[in-house]
């Protein structure tokens, strides 16, 4: 990989520049099953496989600028370019097994065939743009921006959007009311507007793709997913105020911004009715459209403070704030919901979804209200075993409701659970995302402290609806069921079938009840305070250094990701967004933790 760029500055007034970049790489992955045999565990077919992965990027943009002042008041500067961009990547895997011997790891004509595929694809953007940039006497400021974006990842008739923004600013410290006021470094106030362009899918979506299935009569063709050659372009369009602050010879600094954002022509994935695609692995998958609209509104606050400034001691602080509420303000149909699904088991299909009025990629489920305490506590409850009649529940320990089981909330009171008792159960967006920074620095010393936080935003902790569930002989349980199932008897010479004679029981490895639903049970609080950074420096004096021909010498201990403080029961709080869909955000699929990293080094300058 690398980037390099010519910048030649003719005519006076102009500057050229052009830059490049690229990133080519080459991969192979190698992995052998042998056979084996540890003690009632056996494997009597080895197997290997080969895979090999190419992918090459490259980058070109050039652009011309213009800039003059005239009449020492007006100052215009006009830029124009060209950008373009391709990702080509290709790959191929092969996998044998039955091989004579585990010594020898070559695919050669050794083995038995098992499958091979391969795979070629590519991606590419071109954009044109210009900016007018005009300041009249350092205090009233415009810039202007148009750009035209171009992708292949849409159709003939779709490919480009035009994409306009505009900023306004006035500099209030410039202004001869403000220039004797001493203690005030500078403020100003600014407006501005803009649109954005996103093409962040997958390639060839907008057409129908051909994909092979084996069939006793040779290998058939049938289209990957249904087509869409209308998909075009998704676009957010930002309306922003700010103010910028700083006096007292810049030791107080803030900026302060508010926005109001709006995204339309979103592209997702829609459903279709399950007799056209069910969008199940191995059938023809659901087109991607552009769908509604959502909104954001919030805040940003960043605050710089340099509390104290001494010949010895220095301390500097950064603080900021960012508060955004977010909602779908439309869809197609306004009445349509869109779903989130994370697993193929029909229990725990659908996790979050997209509704009008409602926060993007809220979490939906049941509500849970305690457990089962008793034989009258199961009876007097809504059927939630199965059936349709109301207050009907079946009394078995396997394939009905149990003393131990969840209660599930009867939402429209019709004494029945099912899906019209599902409601939203937790939002995944925060309510504030904060970070904290402190330098501190005396003589050649240098500590620097930096802290990362949110309040609010909920985890769907999928990993302990696989870890505490109970209900698989498949997976492994967490230590925190280890005591959880366990039998207690009113009477211990009476009938372990008897629900009148138990006062606490297991759970069935059956789930009868369906104790593991996609439920508040699995929704945790997702605040933290993270310790994101220290790191402590030493400057060694120039007096040292100049016997050593060094201009600078550092030497520095950091330390990554130290403590995080959390009520969450998972790894990592900090999740983000799976498969990079709005729609399941936080969802917690036992997503490897961030490690913590010690780094010791010297930086010299010579």
């Amino acid at each position: 990989m690398g980037n390099f760029y010519l910048s030649v500055d003719f005519l006076k007034h102009f500057t050229f520049r052009a830059e490049y970049a690229f990133d080519a790489s080459q991969n192979q992955n190698k992995s052998y099953i042998p056979r084996y045999e540890f003690g009632l565990v056996s494997n009597d077919i080895n197997q290997m496989m080969q895979r090999e992965d190419h992918s090459f990027y490259w980058m070109q943009k050039d652009y011309v600028t213009y800039h003059q002042t005239f009449n020492k008041v007006h100052d215009v500067t006009i830029m124009a370019g060209f950008e373009a961009s391709k990702s080509t990547w290709n790959g191929t895997q092969l996998i044998k097994k039955n091989f004579t011997t585990d010594d020898i790891f070559v695919l050669g004509e050794d083995g038995e065939f098992v499958s091979n595929s391969g795979w070629k694809d590519a991606a590419s953007t071109a954009s044109v743009f210009g900016r007018l940039n005009y300041g009249f006497d350092s205090r009233y400021l415009l810039t202007a921006t148009l750009r035209a974006d171009g992708s292949s990842k849409f159709g003939p008739s779709n490919k480009w959007g035009c994409f306009p923004s505009a900023a306004l600013a006035w500099r209030i410290s410039e202004e001869s009311f403000a220039r004797n006021v001493t203690w005030l470094n500078n403020l100003k106030l600014r407006l501005g507007y803009g649109q954005v362009g996103n093409s962040n899918i997958d390639t060839y979506r907008y057409a129908s793709a051909m994909t092979t299935m084996l069939t006793p009569n040779g290998t058939a063709y049938f289209p990957e997913n249904l087509s869409n050659p209308k998909l075009k372009w998704e676009a957010s369009e930002q309306y922003n105020a700010g103010i910028d602050f700083s006096a007292f010879d810049n030791r107080v600094e803030f900026t302060v911004d508010v926005y109001k954002k709006q995204t339309k022509d979103l592209l997702m994935q829609v459903f279709t009715p399950s007799h056209i695609s069910n969008n199940e692995w191995g059938t023809i998958q659901n087109p991607y459209a552009n769908i509604g609209k959502t909104e954001n509104k919030g805040i940003d606050v960043q605050i710089n403070l340099r509390p104290v400034v001494t010949k010895d001691f220095f301390w500097q602080s950064a603080i900021t704030l960012s508060h955004n509420k977010n909602k779908v303000v439309a869809l197609n149909d306004d009445t349509q919901v869109l779903y989130g699904a994370v697993d193929w088991y029909a229990s725990f299909q659908t996790v979050s979804m997209f509704k009008v009025g409602e926060a993007m990629g809220v979490f939906y489920g049941y509500e849970t209200e305690g457990l089962f305490e008793n034989e009258a506590d199961i009876l007097s409850h809504a059927t939630q075993t199965g059936g349709s009649t109301p207050y009907a529940n079946k009394i078995d320990k396997d394939s009905g409701a149990w003393v131990g089981d969840i209660k599930f909330k009867d939402q429209n009171g019709d004494g029945v659970i099912d899906e019209s008792d599902q409601v939203v159960i937790g939002d995944p967006n925060p309510d504030l995302t904060f970070g904290w920074t402190n330098t501190f620095t005396y003589k050649g010393w240098e500590l620097n402290i930096g802290l990362t936080g949110v309040i609010g935003g909920d985890i769907l902790n999928w990993a302990r609806y696989r870890t505490e569930g109970l209900c698989s002989i498949w997976d492994n349980q967490a230590t925190s069921v280890l005591n959880r199932a366990q039998l207690g008897y009113f009477n211990p010479e009476g009938s372990t079938s008897d629900i009148s004679n138990v006062y606490l029981a297991c759970f069935s490895s059956l789930d009868g009840n369906g104790n593991n639903r996609m439920s508040d049970r699995w929704i945790e609080d997702g605040s933290y305070l993270r310790i994101q950074n220290i790191s402590l420096a030493y400057n060694f004096p120039t007096k040292w250094l100049k016997k050593c021909y060094l201009q600078r010498a550092k030497l520095y201990v950091n330390v990554q990701n130290v403590y995080t403080f959390t009520k969450y029961s998972g790894y990592d709080p900090e999740i983000g967004a799976y498969n990079q869909s709005a729609l399941l955000q936080n969802i917690d699929r036992g997503r490897y933790p961030t490690p913590r990293t010690y780094t010791l080094g010297l930086n010299l300058a010579f």
